[in-house]
C-alpha cells in the first residue's frame, strides 16, 4: 500500500490532475429528501451527479454563538448538508447553552461535542500549564459535566481541543503548543474511550505532538481520535504510516482547501484539494484508506460556507471513486458517530 512520492510541485500536479479528470424548509426536510432518494441504490447515477447530489456530513462545523440555530439550518439545507458536528466556537465558559440550542433546532442533524469553548477558557484565563493539568479546579468541573453529558447521550465527542495551534490560528492569543499526553488530555481520552465517543484534536504534525497522540491511542485500543484539519501540515506518507499503526485514528479534511485555507498556503503541503482536483498523492491515500476520512468546513460566514461545500463536492468528492466519495461525504460519519437517518413524515 506504499504510496509513490509526489515529484512535481503541488501546484503543477493540481493543474495536471484537473486536466484529467431555501429558507429552512420544514425543519430540514430538504436534506432528508436528498438522503432518502439515494438510499439503497447507486445504479444510474454518474460519479459527478453523485458528488453534486449526495448528502454531506460536515464534521468540522462549530455552533456559532452569534448565528441563531434556525439561520444555520438554512445554511445546511441550502447546501444539502445533512449533518453538522463539533464543539461550540470560541473561548468562553458557558458554551453549553449554545450547544443545547443547536441540538434543539437541528435535532438528530447536529452531532454534538462538548468542552471546546470551556476548555479554551481555561487556557485563556490561566495559561498553558492549566490546560495540561487534570487537577485544575475548572478542568475537574468541566470533566464532570462532560461525563454526565456522555452518560446521558447528549454528546458524541469532546473537542475540538486546541493542543498545538502554534501557527494555525489567526488569533495570536489562541496559539499555543501543549502536551497531548498531559494528565488533562489523558483524562479526556479515557472518558471518551469509556463511553465509545470521539476526541478531536487540533495539532500540527510535529514529531513530538504526534508521538504524544500515539501514547494516548496505545493506552486504550478502543479509543478514537480525529485529527482536525488532518493534522494541519501533515503529508500523505505521515498519515499513511500513522493509519497503518493506529486503527482508531481518523482525519477531517477541513481547512486543507479554500476558502478556509489561506491563499498563501495554496500549492504547499497544507493544500489537499482545489475546486477541480485532488493532489494525486492525497487521492491515492484517501482511496487506500476510504474509511478514515471525513469532510468539514470550519467557517462562520454563510457565503464562505456555501463556497466550501461546493468545493468539497466538485474538487474532492467528484474526483474520488463513487464508493469512496460516499464514505468520505457521509457514511464514515454515520458509522463513527452512530448516526441514523430519520425520514421526513
Amino acid at each position: 500500500m506504499k504510496l509513490t512520492k509526489l515529484i512535481l510541485p503541488v501546484a503543477l500536479t493540481l493543474a495536471l490532475a484537473s486536466c484529467q479528470g431555501r429558507e429552512a424548509k420544514k425543519s430540514g426536510s430538504q436534506g432528508q429528501k436528498v438522503l432518502s432518494s439515494l438510499a439503497g441504490s447507486e445504479t444510474g447515477v454518474t460519479q459527478s451527479a453523485s458528488a453534486d447530489s449526495m448528502p454531506v456530513a460536515d464534521m468540522h462545523c462549530h455552533p456559532i454563538p452569534w448565528v441563531p440555530a434556525e439561520e444555520f439550518l438554512v445554511w445546511m439545507d441550502d447546501n444539502r448538508v445533512q449533518w453538522c458536528g463539533l464543539g461550540v466556537f470560541g473561548g468562553k465558559y458557558g458554551a453549553r447553552s449554545t450547544r443545547e440550542e443547536y441540538a434543539r433546532v437541528l435535532g438528530n442533524r447536529y452531532v454534538a461535542f462538548g468542552g471546546q469553548s470551556d476548555l479554551n477558557a481555561i487556557y485563556l484565563n490561566d495559561g498553558k500549564r492549566a490546560q495540561e493539568d487534570a487537577g485544575h479546579g475548572g478542568f475537574k468541573e468541566i470533566l464532570q459535566w462532560l461525563e454526565n453529558d456522555l452518560k446521558n447521550a447528549r454528546i458524541k465527542g469532546i473537542g475540538e481541543i486546541f493542543a498545538n495551534t502554534r501557527s494555525s490560528n489567526k488569533y495570536l492569543r489562541m496559539r499555543r503548543k501543549t502536551r497531548l499526553d498531559s494528565s488533562a488530555m489523558r483524562a479526556l481520552f479515557a472518558l471518551t474511550s469509556q463511553y465509545g465517543a470521539v476526541l478531536t484534536f487540533h495539532t500540527h504534525w510535529d514529531d513530538d505532538s504526534i508521538a504524544q497522540v500515539e501514547v494516548l491511542l496505545e493506552s486504550n485500543p478502543h479509543g478514537k481520535i480525529v485529527f482536525a484539519h488532518c493534522g494541519v501540515d501533515s503529508s500523505p506518507p505521515d498519515v499513511q504510516a500513522f493509519f497503518e499503526k493506529h486503527p482508531g485514528a481518523y482525519c477531517d479534511l477541513s481547512a486543507r482547501h479554500v476558502p478556509k485555507l489561506p491563499k498563501k498556503f495554496l500549492g504547499t503541503k497544507r493544500h489537499i484539494f482545489s475546486s477541480d482536483a485532488i493532489v494525486p498523492e492525497w487521492k491515492d491515500l484517501i482511496e487506500a484508506f476510504p474509511d478514515r476520512f471525513m469532510v468539514g468546513t470550519d467557517l462562520q460566514d454563510k457565503n464562505q460556507y456555501a463556497k466550501s461545500v461546493r468545493i468539497i463536492r466538485k474538487g474532492l468528492l467528484a474526483n474520488l471513486s463513487p464508493t469512496t466519495a460516499e464514505k468520505v461525504a457521509y457514511k464514515n460519519a454515520m458509522r463513527l458517530f452512530g448516526l441514523q437517518y430519520l425520514p421526513s413524515k
